[in-house]
């Protein structure tokens, strides 16, 4: 059995979270611990796995680390997204540090890489061909071969089309839309309030995010949806556990629904894997990293960034 540590800020029930779920269940003989700052409503998500420990450890997140490192034996520690720790860390000489890079925002790993002391990392891990390319010429050139792709694993058990869909409310009379993500310039959010603009009124965009920790950027999204007047369309989920979040996908399917990706910039994309593998019809903005995930092409639309006119002919299309 492998022993791994990964180390994080967040422990949301956000895309990291998948990472770390993903591994867990397909590696059974393997053991994870995972190490948070700050506790963003995830750590139940983790609570049904024997190979997996979780602990949100506060502004202790370097010492309780080091401690850890000191009084276990690990067969690697993965640092996600935190130069600073990844150059402090005393790491064993018999365990490999790992600096995973999961953010599609490259202008701020950019940065990171420059902080990052590069010559302590044994492995830069990325999760797609995408990724690679961007951050291949970030690293300095004696560090570059030591950069790997390893594709997210999806948690099957949850994310497939052969269970029930108990979560489904959707009424008989709407058409689902179903959009997961963040606030934030690169998910796109207010390309959603735009095609549903565009929009029969029987289309309802379902919009699944984790917890917020400023007011802001949603208060700047229902703004944005009032101003085009389809904020009663408008329908906040907000952290769903991986069970929830499979069935509403399932639910959505049954109903002739579509999962809506409006991302400008992904590094992976779970969602693009996790909704077709419920059965859910993907339309989305077309990004280089949709062509790593061919085995769901069949399930897929794809339109340029931006087009939310194309979007709206592919949805209304598939009801005609």
């Amino acid at each position: 059995m492998s022993n791994n540590l990964i180390v994080y800020k967040n422990c949301s029930r956000g895309g990291v979270s998948s990472v770390i779920r993903g591994r867990a269940r397909a590696n059974p003989d393997a053991h994870y611990d995972a190490i948070f700052e700050l506790n963003k409503g995830g750590v139940a998500t983790f609570e049904e796995f024997a190979n997996l420990s979780c602990r949100v450890v506060g502004s202790r997140l370097a010492e309780y680390t080091n401690h850890v490192l000191a009084n276990r034996e690990y067969d690697r520690v993965s640092v996600l997204s935190n130069p600073q720790l990844a150059n402090t860390l005393e790491v064993p000489d018999n365990t490999e540090l790992v600096y995973e890079i999961h953010s599609g925002a490259f202008s701020v790993v950019k940065k990171e890489l420059d902080v990052l002391d590069q010559s302590r990392v044994d492995v830069f891990r990325v999760p797609s061909h995408y990724s690679a390319f961007h951050v291949l010429p970030m690293l300095k050139p004696r560090f570059r071969r030591r950069l790997e792709v390893v594709p997210n694993r999806v948690d099957t058990y949850f994310f497939n089309d052969a269970l029930d869909a108990p979560y489904n409310t959707f009424s008989d009379e709407i058409t689902p839309l179903i959009w997961v993500g963040r606030f934030d310039r690169g998910k796109g959010s207010k390309y959603l309030l735009r095609l549903l603009a565009q929009l029969p009124e029987r289309f309802h965009a379902f919009v699944v995010i984790s917890l917020e920790t400023q007011p802001g950027p949603a208060s700047e999204f229902f703004a944005e949806a009032a101003s085009l007047r389809v904020e009663h369309r408008v329908h906040l989920r907000m952290n769903l556990s991986a069970a929830e979040l499979a069935s509403f996908y399932r639910g959505a399917a049954r109903s002739g629904g579509s999962f809506i990706s409006t991302s400008l910039v992904e590094s992976f994309g779970y969602a693009l894997v996790e909704a077709p593998s419920c059965g859910l019809d993907v339309v989305a903005f077309d990004l280089p990293v949709i062509h790593e995930h061919s085995d769901f092409h069949t399930r897929m639309t794809t339109v340029q960034p931006g087009n939310v006119e194309a979007m709206a002919e592919v949805l209304t299309g598939r009801e005609a």
